[in-house]
């Protein structure tokens, strides 16, 4: 339904016709506004009018024709409103859409001008104004932005709709005024905006600031406020601007803000080099840290001294490498390369990681990353793999040596355990006394001499290991016979401490295929420790085969005085034992077990030991084998 509305008549024309209209000889023609005129069944229009609506007064002559013509189903309803305005003030507006005659749908704004017999209208097409506003609305609810203003006359203020929606009230609830603003600003802003609204007034400025609000509700929020003058004359009459809520904008520039300190921060302060390059090698930024590295007390001398960064590496093809390797990959981590220092042309050494940064088409902005010079790392090291040869060098020829010298010390040890063996059985005394007394002398001569030559074997076994001159000759043998054999030469070491030594042969373990003689070697240590170090208690010797892995395990268990967790640690270094008082109260060199582990590492396989001090030991052997099915 069109609707009626209160519109105070304003400007030169309007006040033109009221007076013109009290004149008799007055002609609709002389106005170039839109003008109708209802004088009892007829009516006249100029032609600003039939502009409007494609008809002439010609065609449009009685009010009834003005009325079906026009408004068509709205004609009876519109007649109606004509007649109730007429019989108000003047200035009393009417808005209704009308069909034109090009059938187009039309809004006329229709201002009561004169009335009585004569009723004069001022006539205005606002279809266009009024699809304007519309959109106006439709993109101040869109981009949240409110519209205020104030009437520096009378000091009214109005409101858009989006403004009440901005401080969460309605009209109904709230009524702007200048003297109420306190419910949006702090006292703070409030003499803030005074300040500002006096300054702009006097200077006939405008504003634009960012200040924190609240609601009409009390929830905070930042809000951006713009206001201009309009002048009239020279002179203020109003003031009008527009409120947007920049909350999430203002959280995103603080962060932002907030992250370019802290990036700041890292950039002034940190020991590591940053820098920012061209593609081409071009230096665009440094910190202060990449200053001191290149020898420089200001980035300007850095960036104008190096002006190519190809020159930097003693490597000339390095740049060109590194660049295809970053083309390549977009990035690349701790790429260590030798440079000169380009303030002084000494050679260093830097770790430098780098990546591409593209713009939003694709193409390559510039590269940045960091440098670490690492000279001072790169020297150590250099002097640690010399002293490193060095010694391995050293350890070499000390194998070497030993190695080369098994028949030199291995002889005359044999020499003496035969001539001491010999004496025993072939020496007589008359005297019975003399012969006891002769071969217990000659039995601890004979058993020095053992002892001495197996100390010898360990010692040149561990140097040939180490000189990795020790060979592999691998053959196929039953283990659980072996293990039978290692119990019938062990027996009389277990039975000397009253031990009890168990093996239960396993009938599902294949033939191995292996160095029978290190392996012998391995499980005689192991059982020749656990005889010593167990005293009335039991071994026990298992073995296994996982068919999945392939592997063998050996497993021998004592009830021994077991070790410490500290005791563990350094058991399979060579010459070491659990501690002192266990080699004076026990003996041994402490190099059975080293033998052990390097023997069963040629054997590609492992050693593992546990064991609870007082309690007794778990050494458990694991190395692979062929498998040869048994009948």
């Amino acid at each position: 339904m069109p609707r009626k509305l209160k519109w105070p008549l304003a400007g030169a024309w309007q006040r033109r016709l009221i007076k013109a209209t009290r004149r008799k000889d007055v002609t609709l023609e002389q106005f170039p506004v839109g003008l109708v005129w209802f004088q009892g069944s007829q009516v006249f229009f100029n032609q600003a009018v039939t502009a409007m609506i494609g008809y002439s007064n010609a065609e449009i002559t009685t009010t009834e024709q003005w009325f079906s013509t026009l408004y068509g189903s709205e004609a009876a309803s519109m007649r109606q409103l004509y007649a109730a305005t007429s019989a108000a003030a003047l200035g009393q507006t009417i808005h209704g859409f009308i069909v034109n005659r090009q059938n187009q749908s039309c809004l006329l704004e229709c201002t009561l001008a004169s009335h009585g017999h004569r009723q004069v209208w001022l006539v205005r097409d606002i279809t266009e104004s009024n699809r304007l506003e519309r959109l106006m609305l439709q993109t101040e609810q869109t981009a949240r932005v409110g519209g205020w203003e104030i009437d520096l006359r009378t000091n009214q203020v109005f409101w858009t709709r989006e403004m009440y929606h901005i401080l969460d009230t309605t009209p109904h609830e709230y009524t702007p005024t200048i003297e109420n603003q306190n419910f949006f600003h702090t006292n703070a802003t409030l003499i803030q905006l005074e300040a500002i609204f006096r300054q702009m007034i006097e200077q006939r400025g405008s504003f634009d600031l960012s200040v924190e609000m609240r609601t009409f509700r009390g929830r905070s929020f930042w809000g951006r406020f713009t206001g201009r003058v309009e002048l009239e004359f020279g002179q203020p009459i109003k003031i009008y601007g527009s409120l947007q809520d920049v909350t999430e904008h203002h959280q995103l520039t603080e962060a932002l803000r907030v992250a370019e300190r802290d990036y700041r921060t890292i950039f002034e302060t940190t020991k590591i080099g940053i820098f920012r390059i061209t593609p081409d090698g071009r230096v665009l930024r440094a910190n202060p840290a990449l200053v001191r590295l290149a020898g420089f007390a200001h980035e300007h001398e850095l960036v104008d001294y190096v002006a190519d960064l190809t020159t930097m590496y003693v490597d000339p093809q390095r740049f060109d490498d590194l660049r295809e390797l970053l083309q390549t990959n977009g990035s690349y981590d701790e790429i260590e390369s030798e440079v000169y220092r380009p303030a002084t042309g000494e050679r260093i050494w830097i770790s430098e990681t780098s990546r591409l940064v593209y713009a939003d088409d694709g193409s390559v902005l510039y590269t940045e990353g960091t440098i670490q010079e690492i000279t001072a790392r790169k020297q150590a090291e250099e002097a640690l793999r010399h002293a490193r040869d060095a010694a391995e060098a050293a350890n070499h020829a000390k194998s070497t040596f030993l190695a080369n010298m098994s028949h030199e010390l291995r002889t005359p040890l044999n020499a003496i355990i035969g001539y001491s063996e010999l004496l025993m059985d072939e020496t007589d005394f008359a005297d019975p006394t003399m012969v006891e007394q002769f071969h217990h002398d000659i039995a601890q001569i004979n058993d020095a001499g053992h002892q001495l030559l197996n100390l010898v074997n360990d010692v040149l076994d561990l140097a040939k290991v180490e000189a990795g001159k020790y060979q592999i000759a691998a053959e196929t043998f039953d283990l659980n016979s072996l293990v039978r054999d290692l119990i019938a030469t062990i027996n009389p070491m277990a039975q000397k401490n009253a031990n009890s030594l168990y093996f239960e042969p396993n009938k599902h373990l294949p033939l191995i295929h292996t160095d029978r003689s290190m392996l012998r070697q391995i499980l005689l240590n192991l059982l020749s420790n656990a005889a010593k170090f167990t005293k009335e208690g039991t071994i026990n010797i298992s073995v296994s085969f996982d068919p999945a892995s392939q592997h063998v395990q050996c497993r021998v268990r004592d009830t021994g005085i077991g070790m410490s967790d500290a005791q563990m640690q350094r058991l399979f270094e060579p010459f070491t034992q659990g501690d002192a008082s266990t080699t004076r109260r026990y003996g041994g060199t402490g190099l059975g077990l080293a033998l052990c582990r390097h023997f069963i590492e040629l054997l590609n396989g492992s050693i593992q030991v546990e064991s609870v001090f007082g309690q007794g030991s778990i050494f458990t052997i694991v190395f692979p084998c062929l498998v040869e099915a048994l009948d």
